[in-house]
C-alpha cells in the first residue's frame, strides 16, 4: 500500500469531525483517523441492508405514517365500516322490496319515521358484527396462549 502526501485546506467542522473520531477510536493521529473514516464510507457504499436494516426502515417510516396521518385514517377506517353497515341495510331493504314491491311513494331513508325491516337489519348487521369480533378475540387469545402469552383474563382467582 503507497503513501502520498497531501494538503488539505478543511473547515473547522470538518478538523473536529476527525478528531472526535480520532479521540472515540483511539488513533494515533488525524491521519489515521482520516484513512479510517474513508475506508468506512468506501465499505458503506457497497454494503446491501441486512432484513434487520429493512426492518428497521420500514419501521420507521410506517410510525411516521402513522403520525402524520392518523386522522385520516381514522376517518377512513370510520367511512368504510360506516358504508359497510349502510351497504347491509340497503340490501336488506331492497330485498324487502323485492319481495313486497307495492310501495308507491318515496320514504327518506333519513326520516324520523324508522321502518320494522331497517331495524331488523340494524339488529342483524350489529350481532354479525359482535360474532366477528368474538371469533377475532378468540384467535388473538389462541395465539397469545400458543406463543407462551399469558391470559389477558384469567378470571377470579387468576
Amino acid at each position: 500500500m503507497g503513501y502520498q502526501v497531501r494538503s488539505f485546506r478543511l473547515p473547522d467542522e470538518t478538523n473536529a469531525a476527525i478528531r472526535e473520531v480520532r479521540k472515540n477510536g483511539s488513533f494515533r493521529s488525524d491521519t489515521e483517523a482520516l484513512i479510517h473514516i474513508v475506508s468506512e464510507y468506501v465499505k458503506g457504499l457497497g454494503r446491501t441492508l441486512t432484513k434487520n436494516d429493512l426492518d428497521a426502515v420500514t419501521g420507521a417510516v410506517a410510525e411516521q405514517i402513522r403520525r402524520e396521518y392518523k386522522d385520516q385514517i381514522r376517518k377512513i377506517m370510520y367511512s368504510t365500516g360506516e358504508t359497510e353497515r349502510r351497504s347491509h341495510l340497503i340490501l336488506d331493504a331492497v330485498n324487502t322490496m323485492l319481495y313486497d314491491s307495492s310501495a308507491t311513494f318515496l320514504m327518506e331513508a333519513s326520516g324520523q319515521l324508522r321502518h320494522e325491516v331497517i331495524r331488523q337489519s340494524e339488529e342483524n348487521y350489529t350481532k354479525m358484527l359482535e360474532h366477528r369480533k368474538q371469533i377475532r378475540d378468540e384467535k388473538r387469545w389462541k395465539k397469545g396462549v400458543m406463543e407462551g402469552g399469558r391470559d389477558p383474563d384469567p378470571g377470579p382467582g387468576g
